[in-house]
């Protein structure tokens, strides 16, 4: 079983393969958050005023297209800074895109990649948790708290998201794969069981699903249904050696190499 590791590529945040997170979910068929510095409608569009949200006051604009101006520029050149290894600078310019635009998800959601991508956990867990105050439905949001709410050991919360992510995006078969995995770290095996075999009725030809199944199988003494399922998964993907582990220590332990 592999120990878990975040990866951080692309501003996007996965786990790997039995002990972890499946991809996070796509942005396909949500509805868009604001452009950067675009108020959204519990926000004022006054380019002046106070800002509460725990990031300091709004810079001072001309105009809000001269706002929303500046935030894409700090934009792009806070990722220019991470292109060239200047870490502290790429949190330093995405936080200040935050500070100009207070009423973004979208920004929030970035000042928490790059806090995370820096080590600073915290201030990736506060900022994820504030573009969620402000949009519920952000799924990345939502995914990547869940995922380092895992990491941290709060499996209850990180299921609880993944639940309303699934709610979002039903047909995405690696999410209910992640939700097994929350499942039978919950040690609720009938539901982890459920959720790996409706990600193989999305997906039958899901590896990491059918190696899930397996485990969670495996939990509740079914260890014929358990060999097969490692069986399958060692099908599909042949070159990953923790599946050719799996049925081996489960022959070991339950004496059927003659079986």
């Amino acid at each position: 079983m592999r120990d878990h590791r975040l990866l951080c590529a692309a501003i996007v945040i996965c786990l790997l393969v039995h002990d972890s997170f499946a991809k996070p979910p796509s942005s396909k068929g949500r509805k868009a958050p604001p452009s950067f510095g675009k108020a959204n409608k519990a926000s004022s569009s006054n380019s002046q005023k106070k800002d509460d949200s725990g990031l300091g006051d709004l810079r001072q604009f001309s105009s809000e297209k001269a706002r929303r101006e500046e935030a894409d520029r700090l934009f792009q050149l806070a990722h220019a800074y991470r292109e060239k290894k200047m870490m502290q600078e790429y949190v330093e310019t995405m936080e200040e895109v935050a500070r100009i635009a207070p009423d973004n998800p979208d920004a929030l959601y970035h000042s928490g990649m790059a806090n995370l991508e820096t080590g600073n956990l915290d201030k990736a867990e506060r900022f994820w948790e504030q573009c969620l105050q402000m949009y519920p439905d952000h799924l990345l949001g939502m995914f990547n708290l869940a995922t380092l709410s895992a990491e941290r050991g709060n499996i209850a919360r990180a299921r609880r998201l993944v639940e309303r992510v699934i709610e979002l995006q039903p047909d995405d078969p690696d999410n209910h794969k992640t939700l097994g995995i929350l499942r039978f770290k919950e040690d609720h095996n009938d539901e982890a069981i459920a959720s790996f075999n409706e990600c193989l009725r999305i997906k039958p030809d899901h590896a990491d699903c059918h190696c899930g199944l397996g485990n969670a199988m495996v939990k509740i003494g079914r260890h014929e249904d358990a060999k097969h399922a490692y069986m399958a998964a060692l099908t599909l993907d042949p070159n990953e050696a923790g599946h050719l582990n799996n049925v081996g220590n489960l022959l070991v332990r339950y004496d059927r190499f003659n079986g």
